[in-house]
């Protein structure tokens, strides 16, 4: 089932990352896919404030990895373009996993195929600068 939603405004688009995390508190794999200045990193902001972080949440693009108390936030605009094999992730994300949220921005196909039990979330940018934003469970 692929649920979505149309975000008008970054606040908006960080209500539906707090959503994310109500709806489907289970998954502790988010993974998020979009053009640059989609508003990636704003649902993250959101995610995070549902999780109750305080801290400044901002897209960690050149340190790839940025953990807070309860997520850690991956960035693989640059990793990707280094063809990061599925080991190569599995092995960097299995720790985090296992007592915190995990959620990739730029996670593409990829590094997809083989992983499973996660929330796979896009957006793409309307002409009127809306955001649509759709997400669906895969491997549950």
């Amino acid at each position: 089932m692929i649920n979505k939603a149309i975000a008008n405004n970054e606040f908006e688009t960080e209500k539906i990352g707090k959503d994310l995390i109500v709806n489907f508190p289970e998954n502790k794999l988010i993974i998020i896919i979009g053009e640059i200045g989609s508003g990636k990193t704003v649902l993250v902001k959101g995610i995070a404030k549902e999780l109750g972080i305080s801290d400044i949440v901002n897209s960690p693009t050149f340190s790839i990895k940025k953990t807070y108390k309860n997520l850690v936030h991956y960035d693989l605009y640059f990793a990707t373009k280094k063809q990061l094999s599925i080991n190569e992730f599995n092995a960097l994300i299995a720790e985090d996993l296992v007592d915190n949220y995990v959620v990739i921005e730029w996670g593409d196909n990829l590094l997809l195929k083989d992983i499973k039990n996660f929330l796979k979330v896009n957006i793409t940018v309307q002409k009127n600068q809306k955001r649509n934003i759709k997400w669906k469970l895969k491997g549950n």
